[in-house]
């Protein structure tokens, strides 16, 4: 834990650091303990966790639909765009969908499905899924992304979230 006014991990101070759960100490005594339903931690924040994941390739657009649960002990509170990224695994070039979802309503303790289709040259695809900071000047910064709570999926160096799925289109 950090202390007010001490440096968080991204260069800031603890008052204007991303990461904000945590960084002021304990909210109270009994932060970290289990919580009546089993869940651990402070009861701050959201919590989502992609619990599925599907592609499929018609006509050369590609279809994705995710399953995604908010585990945590609130909603999302600031908005944010979803984009649906898929990543040419030979040249890393990108094609971005926007997804028309707000995951501000992706309810505590329900599985949303989102569901988005992207039109892609030929090619092996990786699908993630991102969900930046709105601010145009924070979008960019990965530390500012949500990260899903699986472990194996996020991406520290973009802010993306890699879904199971590869996809071939094309070929």
């Amino acid at each position: 834990m950090t202390s007010p006014g001490s440096r968080c991990p991204f260069g800031k101070t603890a008052r204007r650091c991303p990461a904000v759960a945590g960084n002021f100490g304990p909210a109270s005594p009994d932060e970290g303990r289990r919580t009546e339903d089993g869940r651990q931690g402070s009861g701050l924040g959201y919590r989502f966790r992609l619990i599925e994941s599907s592609a499929q390739v018609e006509a050369g657009a590609e279809r994705v639909t995710a399953t995604i649960r908010n585990e945590g002990f609130s909603n999302l509170y600031n908005p944010r765009p979803v984009i649906l990224v898929l990543r040419d695994r030979a040249t890393g070039r990108m094609e971005r969908v926007t997804v028309a979802t707000d995951p501000r309503r992706w309810m505590l303790g329900e599985s949303t499905q989102v569901h988005a289709t992207a039109k892609a040259p030929p090619g092996e695809y990786e699908i993630l899924l991102h969900l930046p900071d709105a601010a145009e000047s924070l979008r960019g910064r990965p530390e500012y992304a949500v990260r899903f709570a699986n472990d194996g999926v996020w991406e520290a160096a973009t802010g993306m979230n890699r879904l199971a799925e590869t996809a071939t289109v094309g070929r």
